[in-house]
């Protein structure tokens, strides 16, 4: 009889074992599934900001705000790009002065000059699979001149833009 007693304690540590396993697996694929959530309503929330604060600042002309976004996990710079940026022949050589990192960029240019694709111009990089249009943009680099391209990088997990009315657009830099 003790042999069978034995028997039994080791099948009831094995279920126990099996039990504890299963619920360690749903539970940590409950938190990935809300980590993950999360990340989008995150995504979705910075997108949805930087949109609101071009638009309204675009016809207020000449008002300039400095803003400060909260960038969303995974993603290292936010690039612009101006499709209003003349002359057009300069504007034409955009995509062959980008690095192949911004390859997906490139592609959306040469969409929008030669096959008419909706233009977007706003772009999460590294992968910059996530793209939106923003509204009319007009873009200026350091130095206050004004590009076709420029990437913004995030200080301590926040962007920082300076946005300018411009009556028909909005001017960032």
């Amino acid at each position: 009889m003790r042999k069978a007693q034995i028997n039994s304690q080791v099948l009831v540590y094995i279920l126990a074992i099996v039990i504890t396993a299963i619920i360690l697996i749903y539970g940590y694929k409950a938190i990935n599934d809300i980590r993950e959530r999360a990340n989008t309503i995150e995504l979705i929330t910075f997108k949805s900001d930087v949109r609101s604060a071009i638009g309204t600042i675009s016809s207020d002309y000449g008002s300039t705000r400095a803003k400060v976004f909260k960038m969303p996990t995974g993603f290292s710079e936010l690039c612009f790009v101006n499709y209003e940026f003349q002359p057009n022949e300069a504007f034409a050589e955009v995509p062959n002065t980008l690095s192949s990192e911004y390859r997906l960029i490139k592609d959306r240019i040469s969409s929008v000059m030669y096959d008419r694709a909706e233009p977007m111009n706003a772009f999460l990089c590294p992968t910059c699979k996530e793209q939106d249009y923003v509204g009319n943009i007009s873009l200026l680099d350091e130095t206050g001149s004004e590009v076709a391209f420029r990437c913004f990088k995030p200080s301590g997990g926040s962007l920082r833009l300076t946005l300018e009315g411009r009556g028909d657009r909005t001017q960032i830099s």
